[in-house]
């Protein structure tokens, strides 16, 4: 017994109900929004459709696939902390205690 009929064809989805797939391609870095140039990865819907290939996984979307040089310059950034009763953050000084 198979189940693909309770999966929809992506025309079956009513209009109002489809997903197009959104291309995250900015990151954040101490505050200013950047532009990934670099590869991607597709990120996938939970629910199945049927298509000509069998039951599949539609794309929602794409997000950046960052390289180590990336990841390093947001480092330094990623180590905030509170700075008390106005909500605001800092960056947390070295030998603090809040780098490691």
């Amino acid at each position: 017994m198979t189940y693909e009929h309770l999966f929809p064809a992506p025309h079956d989805i009513a209009p109002e109900h489809r997903l197009d797939p959104l291309a995250a391609d900015a990151y954040l870095v101490d505050g200013e929004l950047r532009r990934w140039e670099g590869a991607t990865e597709t990120a996938c819907g939970p629910v199945f459709v049927q298509t000509g290939g069998g039951l599949e996984r539609p794309p929602i979307g794409y997000y950046p696939l960052h390289d180590e040089a990336t990841a390093i310059e947001a480092v330094p950034v990623v180590v905030l902390y509170p700075s008390g009763p106005t909500g605001r953050t800092e960056r947390a000084a070295p030998g603090d205690g809040a780098d490691g």
